[in-house]
């Protein structure tokens, strides 16, 4: 294989089974992504991309050290990436997914196989030959760096996990068939394929050093081992009992392998015996990569736990940490209130409480005062805020949420809602119909007769007098501030009604229901989508931008005020259960797991000092100032006349502009450009990259749009 590492250290490791003006969404919580990371890769010793779940890729310019917010490419999940070259690379996935990035993983173009069937890894013995390999004895094959693919014959119709070329010619798979392992081999470069004799358990990750000396890990501990090509493979005996679904050569002494319960195990002795190394949060490792015996990074995750990145640089005496969750123990974000643009607050299960005054980019966890579970907060002015949840629980703050204290609500039922129409007159709305009243800004609270036992989910007023309650297939409409409240049956659970303007509001609920009214919420019209989905939240910004989130971390978008639905592709599959736009635009959603989902771009990605990806090819490109705002000047440069193209990609892989399309002279160039888009739209404040072409070189680098 190819790409850069030590002598015969493995570039490619991967998991070992299995683009309308929509926000580009960044991980505020936990960081950097609660999506698992699959597969990692090295162009050279300084630079790498992992790739992971939901099309998930991040980026490191300093071995690892630091990695760049990460940005889903793809809706499907890429489980392995390989390196060509210092800023060539493939990465592969489920259905058949191939894409390509010739600028450092900053933007991908698809080359995707035409199949149902899960690419689990994918390995090239040069920049033109490579192999991808899956599912039902799957084996495609690229001779022209992954822009197209063929299907060729395996002759099984196994499970094929791993791939690695140990030279041009000779290739190593490996998977099973049933309960037992399966090895096959080329020595012609990947035409064809011959199965090897093994006797062990199935395996799921294959690396060799030279020819001749080669590992297989797999289930339940299996370590298969040849020095002779694969004419031979030994089991070796050992106390291992975890999956193992990575392993990389070193040298024929030095190994290293990892994999489930966030176990690792080196060996200096080629295999005769383990030093176990301390687990690490109980996540999954899923790919490692070893700069030298004593650096190296282990990447991975499992449902729970999120994203996992860890570095030694001890040999795996002691590992640093690079991910981080502010709530601490991945906690179920509820309840979501910004008070302006940058000052917000959030709640969550066992008393969890964060605040933030920059937009989200740093979120503080405070003290609560409860284990209790808090599910809503809101803020009817820029100092007052009300959080309710569990077992009744209230608590009120007058500083902009820095310090919270406990009210008595009067019940024990759980509240799900809470609203304020000024500092003083508030509602929360809960269980079995509960409802529970202030007119002194919670100092005191009186129970209320809504008039159902119905759950009562959310509740917001559209005015002083005029308030909606949705619930479990009822509507609770009052025009009278709450004297009375008027029951309107309704079938479905639904779950939020959020406030557009005084005539204009939408609930959201279960099976994709979507209820909107004009005149106050006297009627409603159904505007309910064909997905098998349940809605949770909803979130406006003027009378025409509504997002709708919910299981699943499924996502519509409106640019009409609910006349026509976009939806955007999955990120994650986190739910989501509140979502807020502020003023100027920014979105946020949080949910299950801790997660905080924002447009807002995080500090990490300004803060990064990207050394420039090794370029042989006379390229050269910088932008200043950046982060800019409104305008930021390119310098460019071209080493021959001739065709050339320069162009700003949005995060999605679209081309928003396209600054420069035709013939140049050779040398210097420069232009200004106004973060505007093709159609003379000014873009949203976030991460875009620039992409020089000239011939067949590139270059590439990343541009941050500040909002103004």
């Amino acid at each position: 294989m190819i790409g850069y590492r030590l002598p015969h250290v493995l570039v490619c490791l991967a998991i070992p089974f299995f683009l309308p003006a929509q926000p580009t969404w960044y991980w505020q919580n936990p960081r950097p992504s609660g999506n698992i990371l699959l597969g990692v890769a090295f162009g050279d010793p300084t630079h790498g991309v992992a790739v992971g779940e939901y099309g998930t890729v991040t980026r490191t310019s300093d071995a690892g050290q630091h990695w760049s917010p990460p940005v889903t490419v793809h809706p499907r999940h890429l489980n392995s990436i390989c390196a060509l070259g210092p800023a060539t690379y493939v990465a592969a996935g489920d259905t058949g997914t191939i894409l390509r990035s010739d600028d450092g993983g900053l933007t991908w173009t698809d080359h995707s196989f035409a199949t149902t069937s899960r690419i689990a890894s994918v390995d090239f013995s040069d920049a033109n030959n490579g192999i991808a390999v899956g599912w039902s004895g799957m084996v495609l094959r690229s001779t022209d760096g992954g822009v197209t693919w063929n299907a060729i014959n395996s002759g099984t119709t196994g499970y094929l996990y791993g791939i690695h070329f140990s030279s041009a010619l000779v290739g190593t798979i490996v998977g099973d068939l049933g309960p037992n392992a399966l090895i096959l081999r080329t020595t012609d470069g990947g035409a064809t394929w011959d199965p090897q004799t093994v006797t062990a358990g199935q395996l799921r990750a294959v690396d060799f050093f030279d020819d001749d000396n080669g590992f297989a890990v797999g289930n339940s501990g299996t370590i298969v081992k040849t020095n002779d090509g694969g004419n031979t493979w030994t089991t070796l005996s050992t106390s291992i009992t975890n999956h193992l679904y990575t392993v990389q050569m070193l040298d024929p002494g030095h190994i290293w392998i990892a994999g489930s319960f966030s176990s690792s195990f080196s060996s200096d002795d080629g295999g005769a015996t383990w030093t176990t190394h301390a687990a690490l949060s109980g996540a999954t490792t899923w790919a490692l990569h070893f700069f030298s015996n004593a650096v190296g990074l282990l990447i991975g995750g499992t449902q729970g736990t999120e994203q996992k990145i860890y570095r030694t640089a001890d040999g795996g005496d002691n590992w640093d940490e690079l991910t981080s969750d502010v709530t601490g123990a991945v906690e179920s974000i509820r309840g979501l209130h910004f008070i302006d643009n940058d000052l917000g607050v959030a709640c969550g299960f066992n008393g969890t409480l964060l605040r933030t005054e920059d937009a989200g980019k740093n979120w503080e966890l405070l003290p609560s005062g409860t284990t209790n579970n808090l599910v809503s907060v809101h803020f009817p002015d820029a100092t007052h805020g009300t959080v309710v949840g569990w077992v009744g629980t209230i608590l009120h703050s007058t500083d902009a949420g820095a310090t919270w204290t406990q009210q008595t609500s009067g019940t024990t039922e759980v509240l799900y809602d809470v609203f304020f129409t000024d500092a003083n007159t508030g509602w929360a709305a809960g269980h079995t119909g509960t409802l529970v009243h202030t007119t002194d800004g919670g100092a005191n609270w009186t129970i209320e007769n809504s008039g159902v036992t119905n759950q009562l989910f959310s509740i917001a007023f559209l005015d002083a007098n005029t308030g909606i309650i949705a619930g479990s297939n009822v509507i609770l409409r009052t025009t009278n501030a709450g004297a009375t409240w008027t029951p309107m049956v309704i079938s479905g659970e639904l779950r939020e009604v959020t406030v557009i303007d005084p005539d204009h509001a939408i609930i959201v609920g279960w099976n994709g229901v979507i209820y909107m009214t004009d005149d106050g919420g006297a009627t409603w019209s159904d505007h309910s989508l064909a997905v098998n989905r349940n809605f949770l939240a909803a979130a406006v910004h003027g009378a025409d931008t509504i997002t709708v989130v919910g299981e699943s971390c499924v996502m519509f978008h409106s640019f009409d005020g609910g006349s026509t639905w976009q939806r955007q592709y999955d990120i994650s599959n986190e739910i989501l259960l509140a979502a807020q736009y502020a003023a100027n635009g920014n979105i946020w959603a949080t949910g299950d797991k801790g997660v905080i989902l924002s447009s807002v771009s995080p500090d990490e990605v300004t803060g990064i000092t990207e050394q420039p990806v090794p370029n042989d090819q006379g390229l050269q490109l910088t932008i200043a100032p950046n982060p800019f705002g409104p305008s930021t000047a390119i310098r460019y440069t071209v080493p021959a006349a001739g065709p050339a193209e320069l162009v700003i990609v949005d995060q999605m892989g679209r081309i928003v502009r396209k600054l420069v399309a035709g013939s140049l002279r050779s040398g210097e160039h420069s232009l200004t450009w106004d973060g505007r888009s093709d159609n003379g739209e000014q873009l949203r404040p976030g991460v875009y990259f620039v992409s020089l072409r000239s011939g067949a070189e590139q270059q590439g680098t990343q541009v941050v749009l500040m909002d103004l």
